[in-house]
């Protein structure tokens, strides 16, 4: 058993059976497992973030009696990168005369519209964001 063998000898024969014996772990091992371990900690709390999100938008669809037309949420996280407000507090800067809105039509006697920066749901037609931009 410790006769050499390819390029071992007898000492690293006895040096790699007591580190077994030991539990200890070599250093590739060692980053290979913290590389791991860190993956895990970084993915786990992203992908329950998303999945959160996913069934709070779920909730947040409009139902059919509504024309199943889906409004901005504010608390949505483009809406908040947008500042976007259901109200704008500004006269002469709402939706309905920003050129990146599109009319489409009336939601419980609001009118609401499409805006190219919420994608497929629709914005209120008084609402406002920084995103304005004047008519021509």
């Amino acid at each position: 058993m410790y006769a050499q063998v390819g390029n071992y000898n007898k000492k690293k024969l006895i040096k790699q059976n007591n580190q077994q014996k030991r539990g200890l772990m070599k250093r590739r091992e060692f980053f290979i497992n913290i590389a791991g371990i860190t993956g895990a900690a970084v993915v786990a709390p992203l992908l329950l973030t998303t999945l959160k999100a996913q069934a709070e938008e779920g909730r947040r669809k409009k139902p059919a009696a509504a024309g199943g037309v889906e409004l901005v949420d504010p608390k949505d996280t483009v809406a908040k990168g947008v500042q976007y407000v259901e109200k704008s507090k500004i006269a002469d800067k709402n939706c309905a005369n920003c050129n990146l809105y599109v009319p489409t039509g009336e939601v419980n006697g609001k009118k609401v519209g499409s805006c190219i920066i919420f994608g497929k749901k629709q914005v209120l037609a008084e609402a406002h964001c920084i995103s304005w931009v004047k008519k021509a």
